[in-house]
């Protein structure tokens, strides 16, 4: 029978989650990048992530964006293949173009650079909110690809905020949400008296979670010009019943604590 060992890495990443450095229990490697994204591949990488966090192709060092939408070449510093969503939509008018021509402040994550240019938007916002580093969480990150997955694409995206009337970032965002409280009402749906301690901590972890990306949304969007209905009241109602979950938690373990 065929065996298969396990081993723990450890990555430090920056702040747009390109992988500077990979650490196991012999050796380190570390990673330098070039503006769009090159490295040397050498041989024996302890990680297969790389710039911006994406999946390193190591056949071609390519990164396949959008979950293989399309292949972003960094050597020749674009797209293999042009973006559908150009030249007349929000693609731009390059459609072999990575992030605009900006991949030091921008990232596109999709393949399409309205995803991209949103995410950006927003750590920009998020940043000069904390006058600071602090960026928004991979939690956001991955509630909003997903969604945009779900949802079809970036042009179907386009199609649906125009049905509408919204501009396709707020739409993106408010289906996030959307499906965020959706989460949240499913994992509600068992009765408080039925809920163990461990059902509850289950609980809080989500609740956390949706408290990050909701933050996140509030701060990102905080010049309002493509911020989402109701996020401040959204935000709000979260926190309200995080905590008021926090204290059935902590009187629930008090009483177990008095029962034994």
């Amino acid at each position: 029978m065929p065996t298969h060992s396990r081993k723990t890495i450890l990555l430090a990443t920056d702040q747009k989650s390109s992988v500077l450095s990979a650490l196991d229990a012999n050796r380190s490697d570390d990673v330098a990048y070039a503006p769009y994204g090159h490295r040397n591949l050498g041989n024996g990488l302890l990680s297969l992530l790389g710039f911006n966090g994406e999946l390193l192709d190591l056949m071609t060092g390519h990164y396949h964006l959008g979950k293989g939408y399309r292949q972003f070449n960094p050597v020749l510093m674009r797209f293999n293949s042009p973006d559908s969503l150009s030249p007349f939509g929000k693609g731009g008018r390059n459609a072999y173009a990575y992030c605009g021509g900006d991949p030091v402040n921008q990232t596109d994550p999709s393949g399409h650079f309205i995803v991209g240019s949103l995410i950006s938007k927003m750590i920009k916002n998020a940043k000069s909110h904390h006058s600071g580093p602090k960026s928004i969480t991979t939690s956001t990150l991955s509630a909003i690809q997903d969604t945009a997955d779900k949802l079809g694409g970036e042009k179907m995206i386009s199609q649906l905020a125009k049905k509408e009337k919204v501009k396709p970032k707020t739409f993106l965002l408010e289906e996030t949400i959307k499906r965020q409280q959706l989460k949240t009402n499913e994992i509600f749906s068992q009765a408080p008296s039925k809920r163990s301690i461990d059902d509850m901590n289950t609980i809080i972890t989500h609740l956390n979670e949706s408290n990050d990306i909701y933050s996140d949304i509030l701060v990102g969007t905080r010049e309002g010009k493509f911020r989402p209905k109701n996020i401040k009241e959204i935000h709000r109602t979260n926190e309200t019943t995080l905590g008021a979950l926090n204290w059935d938690l902590h009187q629930k373990q008090k009483t177990m604590r008095q029962n034994q």
